[in-house]
């Protein structure tokens, strides 16, 4: 018999056989007047009541049932020692796996160990270390499961929460105040722990993440300055406040008033670049399309760029109400301060830029081939011709449209029978999309490449992939109608001089840029996981 009457029916293992039946047949009773309110359960204990007594109906009988608990309790305590061994064996092989970067062999033994983890055991500290090996082998998700199982068990030891704090940053799965949170459980914990080397590496910690990852100055100095009143001579504590001092913030009698000097990572920079974003690109092809389009299109873009930094630089200065300099203490005159730095400012703020939208070099390359290609489309002649009666005639790809309609009428005060209207109208319809085309996707390219998701990728690299499409069709289709008139090679190149090499190279560099950006996005999101 395998249930514990005992526990179950709350009985006492002292009591003789007949007072234990006596308790039963009470028991027997309430449960039947509750068959009505509590089904399930009074079926369940009259059941239990039932077996029970058969179990205790003589004092023998009661003798050979406590005897059998015991013995099973016995074989259940054995069998827990022995998980624990083996929990033990393949827990330390995998830290010693983990210590010589053997990390397929350590992946293998912290599986096993954690295959026969005991259930119910209460060992935080295992599940936190089991964890950290997870985490070491870029199995992040386990870590993250494991180090909440652990903070379940014992939400006082405050490593658990810098490591979560680590695994949810790697993840990039949580919003910055639930960050915020595990860092200030992380130096609450620490500072109720009472070890010194504990709290002064919580402050240490915390200070950093909040300058480097945060851009939150104001937390970066509180928590140095805690960790400097501890240990005075604490290097990264004294570092994170020159580098304050430094980066631009205004020295008061005695303390730091912060101005934070980056606006990416700012709530206003955030609100506003969604926003914009949301406007439909297709709102500009409400203007005349060979005239206005291009340029819509192109203010639109710099607004996508640079608007939200701009808005959240001047909410910053509205809010703290002060420049980016400091102020000495004693005087009134004012002092910029400068980063010592082995890079070329130039190419340090380039490589700022960059890190802040998330780019790199492959984004850089396919922004440089939207620019050379709208160049194309925009700026260098496209048409030029030398037309009998008419003489020498240019125009970009862009204001193609008004050009024909120009020939058109310069052909018809001369006398020349112009082509029907339904082909010039069609004609015109033609070229009207495919400039649309040529100006919208290119642009599309430009926004997406400035957007760090995967969807943004994709729709760059696909929109890439259209326009140059777009572009060989409309190529083709000129040089099939060409095809077998006099003189097709010398108009073909007349036509296709600077302005179509300039487009195909830039169109060229597009697609492949954009292509190789979301080939290392994807392997890097991978290489996440």
């Amino acid at each position: 018999m395998n249930i514990n009457f005992y526990k179950e029916l709350k009985l006492s293992i002292d009591d003789s056989s007949v007072k234990i039946c006596k308790e039963l047949v009470k028991q027997e009773k309430l449960w039947y007047s509750r068959e009505t309110t509590k089904p399930e359960e009074a079926r369940k204990y009259l059941f239990y009541i039932d077996e029970a007594k058969k179990v205790f109906k003589s004092e023998e009988s009661k003798k050979r049932y406590d005897q059998e608990l015991i013995d099973l309790n016995n074989q259940s305590d054995l069998s827990k020692n022995a998980h624990d061994n083996q929990f033990n064996t393949w827990y330390k092989k995998a830290w010693i796996f983990l210590e010589n970067e053997q990390f397929d062999l350590a992946e293998s033994a912290i599986d096993k160990a954690m295959g026969v983890w005991p259930k119910d055991s209460d060992d935080y500290l295992s599940l936190s270390g089991a964890s950290y090996i997870y985490y070491s082998i870029n199995q992040y998700s386990l870590a993250l499961k494991y180090i909440n199982d652990s903070i379940v068990l014992n939400s006082d030891y405050a490593w658990n929460y810098r490591y979560k704090y680590c695994y949810l940053k790697k993840l990039n799965q949580a919003e910055n105040n639930e960050l915020y949170n595990l860092l200030d459980s992380y130096v609450k914990k620490s500072e109720e722990s009472g070890n010194k080397k504990s709290i002064i590496d919580a402050y240490e910690f915390t200070a950093d993440e909040n300058f480097t990852y945060f851009k939150n100055i104001q937390k970066a100095k509180f928590y140095s300055e805690k960790s400097i009143e501890i240990d005075p001579n604490n290097v990264k504590a004294n570092k994170i406040i020159e580098s304050i001092v430094n980066n631009g913030s205004i020295r008061t009698k005695n303390s730091l008033i912060d101005i934070p000097s980056d606006p990416y990572n700012n709530k206003w920079y955030q609100l506003a670049q969604k926003k914009l974003i949301r406007i439909p690109l297709w709102f500009f092809t409400c203007f005349p399309i060979a005239k206005f389009s291009g340029l819509a299109a192109i203010i639109y873009t710099i607004i996508i760029i640079f608007g939200p930094n701009m808005w959240a630089r001047h909410q910053i200065k509205k809010i703290n109400g002060t420049k980016q300099i400091a102020v000495d203490e004693t005087t009134t005159k004012r002092t910029e301060h400068k980063v010592i730095s082995s890079v070329s400012p130039r190419k340090e703020k380039m490589i700022n830029i960059m890190d802040k939208h998330h780019l790199i070099i492959s984004d850089a390359i396919a922004v440089f081939g939207v620019f050379i290609t709208l160049l194309g489309v925009y700026f260098f002649h496209f048409f030029s011709l030398n037309v009998p009666a008419l003489g020498h005639q240019s125009s970009t790809l862009a204001g193609s449209i008004k050009f024909i309609k120009q020939l058109i009428i310069k052909a018809e005060s001369l006398g020349v029978n112009p082509p029907p209207s339904a082909e010039v109208s069609s004609m015109i319809h033609q070229l009207q999309f495919f400039i649309a085309a040529m100006t919208i996707l290119p642009i599309i390219v430009l926004v997406c490449t400035f957007i760090n998701k995967i969807v943004s990728k994709i729709i760059a690299s696909m929109s890439s992939l259209l326009v140059t499409s777009l572009y060989f069709i409309f190529h083709a289709k000129i040089q099939y109608t060409l095809v077998g008139t006099e003189k097709s090679k010398d108009v073909l190149n007349s036509i296709y001089g600077l302005a179509g090499s300039i487009i195909i190279v830039g169109l060229l560099i597009m697609i492949g840029s954009s292509c190789y950006s979301l080939y290392q996005f994807c392997k890097k999101r991978k290489e996440k996981k």
